[in-house]
């Protein structure tokens, strides 16, 4: 039975570095059976992280074939738990988790918050970001056939090392896109040099051919599949007054998650960036039952602001008449019994009801069903 107690971060201040405490508090919470962990109205700067085993990496073809993340905050296994921050005068999150940036060019960094198999939790008045930031922005002051000179914003990276991904264009008065991107996933050959205070040159005809002076440009540290946060098999979830303002991957991720009620859900970058994210801004994978999203606000991402994504059960093997083995990409997700499986054959739909399953195993970067229906499989199919 659940013991209506909040846990408070403050009081484990002393055991170490931001990440610590609050891994701490929330460990304190799950072994009392705490109702909440309560958070300061400040910033949290998370440094250490630790090491799970997971497969949420594996979402698309780009995915890392690693079988584990490193996490500033992990979550799992939490029943009717609330991750509780404060607000400030205008209701906007003043409690801020704040991810490391090693500043190498790579895409990988630790999840901010993972949580893996929690029921009823609820996360409110949380803000997320990266320090330092993973992108930078400024205005396009000079350009020949084959460099470009950029005055980078105030409060924006200025270093000769920062990579050039996803780079966009904005209309320096409407603030609106410009065409396509100027760079996609994998950025161009070279990077910035330091020519002036605050100062970046870059030599690249694709990039100079493509861009205007007095444009506003952005680009990104790196663009690899990562998630920042991630929520996998939590069923009435809860996320109000979420706000992310930058991100090193996907901003966030909800893989097989029943009933979702969001509220206030915001994707803006702060300061004088112009882009929050080199990825999409809120992924739904896999995700089933009622989903409500309201008041969600979304700027400057890559690629898709929000989507919804399922893999599609391919047939790969008749077992019997009403038995079959079937292969899905990339992660595990559980069938229901009872449930409707519709088979195309071409311009023909067959609809079969689950009457038992079995997982079979992992290959080829996804996992094997074998399932059982209430009837016999289209002849059409039957080859066993």
């Amino acid at each position: 039975m659940k013991v209506e107690k909040c846990v408070y971060v403050k009081d484990f201040a002393q055991l170490g570095d931001d990440a610590q405490i609050i891994r701490a508090a929330i460990q304190h919470a799950l072994d009392i059976g705490a109702a909440s962990v309560v958070f300061e109205p400040v910033r949290y700067l998370l440094q250490s992280a630790v090491t799970i085993q997971t497969e949420g990496f594996a979402h698309d073809a780009s995915s890392s074939a690693a079988g584990y993340k490193d996490c500033h905050i992990v979550l799992q296994g939490a029943r009717s738990l609330t991750l509780q921050g404060a607000v400030d005068e205008q209701g906007e999150p003043a409690t801020i988790l704040v991810g490391y940036n090693d500043e190498q060019v790579h895409g990988y960094l630790p999840a901010i918050l993972w949580c893996e198999d929690c029921d009823k939790l609820s996360i409110e008045n949380i803000a997320f970001t990266r320090e330092p930031e993973y992108a930078s922005a400024g205005v396009v002051i000079d350009k020949d056939d084959s460099h470009i000179v950029v005055q980078v914003f105030e409060g924006n990276p200025c270093r000769e090392d920062k990579a050039n991904y996803c780079m966009n264009r904005f209309d320096p008065v409407t603030g609106a896109l410009v065409g396509e991107s100027v760079t996609y996933g994998d950025g161009v050959e070279g990077s910035w040099a330091l020519t002036g205070p605050r100062q970046l040159t870059l030599e690249s005809p694709d990039i100079a051919a493509k861009v205007q002076i007095g444009e506003h440009l952005s680009w990104h540290q790196g663009a690899k599949t990562d998630f920042q946060t991630y929520f996998a098999r939590c069923d009435q979830l809860s996320l109000t007054n979420i706000r992310t303002l930058n991100s090193n991957g996907f901003c966030m991720l909800t893989e097989g998650c029943r009933d979702i009620t969001a509220s206030r859900i915001v994707f803006r970058p702060g300061g004088n960036r112009l882009f929050t994210a080199p990825r999409d801004a809120w992924k739904l994978f896999k995700c089933s039952g009622k989903i409500d999203i309201s008041q969600m606000i979304i700027e400057g991402v890559r690629m898709d602001g929000q989507n919804m994504h399922s893999n599609w059960l391919v047939l790969e093997q008749v077992i019997s008449p009403k038995e079959a083995i079937f292969f899905c990409k990339y992660t595990y997700a559980p069938l229901d019994i009872g449930s409707t499986v519709e088979l195309y054959d071409g311009e023909e739909v067959y609809r079969l009801q689950v009457e038992s399953w079995t997982h079979q195993g992992k290959g080829n970067n996804g996992h094997y069903y074998r399932i059982s229906f209430n009837q016999e499989l289209p002849i059409e199919l039957y080859v066993g």
